[in-house]
């Protein structure tokens, strides 16, 4: 998840500017350096800034995965689907991954393309080669 987007979510859905600083700053400290050792040597080059993806292990990245994903769901919410009543269903996500349910393979199309569109406005891969279709 790139760390502008989930600022920029956080901007969206005006959580508190205390809070968005604090994000700010502690996403920007992200770095890591690679270091390779050989018997004769060890290369160690810059830093290098991490500008994606969230704390592993903290409280707030689930969160925040959530906020950053909320959009989707939105762009998500169309015409596709399945109508029960006056709601109508047509994707679930539970953290990291999603489910979408439609009629046909057309509509299933016509997700996918939502979430390809998103995934590219975003810059996040999506993994939408990993994913499997059951047509019933």
């Amino acid at each position: 998840m790139p760390h502008d987007w989930i600022l920029r979510c956080v901007s969206i859905y005006k959580i508190s500017p205390i809070l968005t600083q604090f994000l700010t700053t502690s996403m920007g400290k992200r770095k890591k350096t690679l270091t390779l050792n050989h018997t004769d040597w060890t290369l160690q080059p810059r830093q290098i800034n991490i500008n994606s993806g969230i704390f592993q292990g903290d409280s707030l990245s689930p969160l925040l995965f959530c906020i950053a994903l909320t959009p989707l769901s939105s762009l998500l919410n169309s015409k596709y689907g399945y109508t029960t009543g006056s709601s109508t269903i047509n994707h679930l996500f539970l953290m990291d991954d999603l489910k979408t349910y439609v009629k046909n393979d057309q509509e299933q199309t016509g997700l996918l393309t939502i979430v390809k569109g998103y995934s590219d406005d975003i810059k996040m891969e999506f993994g939408l080669d990993k994913c499997t279709k059951a047509t019933f």
